[in-house]
């Protein structure tokens, strides 16, 4: 069973608080996100905005609440992003320890055979992004988290869902802007792709 650190509240200076009480484990899922902003753009369902630069947080001496706090005078926030331009993949990020295996990540994706779905087996971060762009989307993959992302997998491991952001229905920002988005999550991915610890 898993669970998901839902969005609680989205506050006047665009905080964003994820839920993690109902963790099992909840020094890991910590563990496990505090660096992902060096890696991963976040978008506010509520506010509409993507963030590129934010600080991960605890709220509470318990740490039972994840905060993700914008960077104030950042550059890298794009606004009035509707909903429909985040898309859901199914492809899950797991830290590596939790199949034995010495790196950051692994990541596995669903597929279907028939009227049949399973899980593919674990795979490096740029194997799966390749295998992804090669046969499912065809074109860049922009991952992105949201509320809700946040999850943990039988008690007993933290992981991330990603999300991927289809620039073609973004309408509303100029083509300097979308340029400069697209540049900004595949530059966050190419270290993702990298990290090493």
């Amino acid at each position: 069973m898993n669970s998901s650190a839902e969005s609680i509240s989205e506050s006047a200076d665009h905080k964003i608080i994820w839920d993690i009480d109902s963790f099992h484990k909840k020094h890991l899922a910590l563990d496990f996100v505090k660096n992902i902003n060096e890696l991963l753009c976040v978008f506010s369902s509520t506010l509409r905005h993507i963030y590129g630069e934010y600080s991960i947080e605890t709220l509470s001496a318990i740490d039972t609440k994840i905060v993700v706090v914008p960077s104030t005078y950042s550059m890298e926030r794009y606004t009035d992003i509707g909903e429909d331009a985040i898309l859901p993949t199914g492809i899950h990020v797991y830290p590596g320890w939790f199949f034995k295996k010495d790196v950051p990540y692994l990541m596995t994706f669903p597929v279907k055979s028939g009227d049949t779905q399973y899980r593919s087996r674990p795979l490096s971060p740029m194997h799966c992004f390749e295998i992804i762009e090669r046969t499912i989307i065809k074109d860049n993959f922009l991952p992105i988290i949201k509320n809700g992302d946040l999850r943990e997998f039988n008690q007993q491991a933290p992981y991330l869902h990603l999300h991927r952001i289809n620039i073609n229905k973004i309408d509303n920002l100029s083509q300097f802007d979308l340029q400069q988005l697209k540049l900004l999550i595949l530059d966050k991915r190419k270290l993702f792709l990298t990290r090493k610890r």
